[in-house]
């Protein structure tokens, strides 16, 4: 149980920083009240703060000692051990999820990937570009955030200066948290700013 929580927790906070959430933001964004949050218990009433957690090998060393803590004496060195293949193996996999959406469009649609365009907001990046069409790929559940924010305002200005003859952000289900989708506020921000939206489950 414990092993499972500190997976599960770490799963969320990777995919969220991945989404372009800053670290405070990852650690409490989708984080369900039953998961460990900042300042939360882990089983025998051991707490995880935000600083204890924030690289990959914080993840770690946060989950492996939480578990130490939190087990019995005789299972401990169980425990730990599981703790941190279950880390290792969540932030491995989050770290190839977005290579998903990616291989998804250019199979599909060919193209360039990680076009560069210059722009007066800044430089963009788009993960596909196929007959002057930008394609963005996300992985999981994405909220509005500044990050996605910001990208969805390089999209439009992308579109109204003619760069480009459509933006398209396609959204691809994790196989890691089974998450799909923008948050509504995301959501109703691209539909105002023209750009389409596709859901690949």
């Amino acid at each position: 149980m414990i092993v499972g929580a500190i997976g599960g927790y770490v799963a969320q906070v990777a995919e969220n920083m991945q989404q372009g959430m800053d670290f405070s933001q990852a650690l409490t964004t989708n984080v369900s009240a039953d998961k460990i949050i900042s300042g939360a218990v882990i089983g025998g009433g051991f707490a995880v703060t935000g600083t204890a957690i924030h690289t990959a090998v914080g993840l770690i060393t946060a989950a492996t000692t939480a578990t130490a803590a939190a087990c019995s004496d005789d299972g401990c060195a169980t425990e730990v051990q599981q703790a941190s293949e279950v880390v290792d193996n969540v932030t491995n996999k989050i770290g190839s999820t977005g290579q998903i959406g990616e291989k998804y469009l250019q199979d599909n649609f060919g193209g360039v990937s990680q076009k560069y365009f210059p722009k007066n907001l800044g430089k963009r990046y788009v993960d596909i570009y196929a007959n002057r069409i930008a394609m963005e790929s996300k992985v999981g559940y994405v909220p509005l955030t500044n990050s996605s924010k910001m990208q969805v305002l390089k999209d439009y200005f992308l579109l109204q200066n003619n760069r480009v003859q459509g933006v398209e952000w396609y959204f691809f289900k994790s196989p890691v948290t089974g998450k799909i989708g923008p948050s509504g506020p995301l959501l109703n921000f691209l539909n105002d700013h023209n750009i389409t939206t596709h859901m690949i489950q």
